[in-house]
């Protein structure tokens, strides 16, 4: 296998970026946000818990809540609104914190950073569908 090198370079390369979380600032409504991409294993986790097809809006929204939780470190911010009663469980909070128009918005940013195009289509046309 003459590009042995070339495979193990890579190999090695992922192995020591595994846990590797990049930040980026994300501006909402007069506030900056400091947004963590995934690590890999999150990236394989988001991705092979990707339902073969959404039947609504909703079903996809509720299935990236956790990606746009742990991405935007709400986790503060939503014990102290639930402490307050303010939400009832910790994911209500990006309900009452972002717009829902705003939505596509926001999961286009973090399709982008995490380096995740095809699925980034994919959402933003099923988005249109609706």
């Amino acid at each position: 296998m003459n590009n042995l090198d070339k495979i193990i370079r890579r190999i090695e390369e992922n192995y020591n970026n595994q846990n590797k979380r990049e930040k980026k600032e994300f501006s909402y409504k007069g506030t900056t946000f400091e947004v963590v991409t995934l690590t890999r294993g999150e990236k394989y986790d988001l991705f092979f818990s990707k339902p073969p097809y959404f039947s609504s809006l909703k079903d996809m929204y509720d299935w990236l809540k956790p990606l746009i939780y742990k991405s935007f470190q709400l986790k503060e911010a939503a014990l102290k609104a639930k402490e307050e009663g303010y939400i009832n469980s910790y994911y209500d909070v990006i309900d009452l914190l972002f717009e829902p128009q705003d939505t596509e918005k926001i999961l286009v940013f973090l399709f982008e950073i995490n380096g995740f195009e095809n699925l980034k289509s994919e959402v933003v046309d099923f988005i249109k569908k609706q």
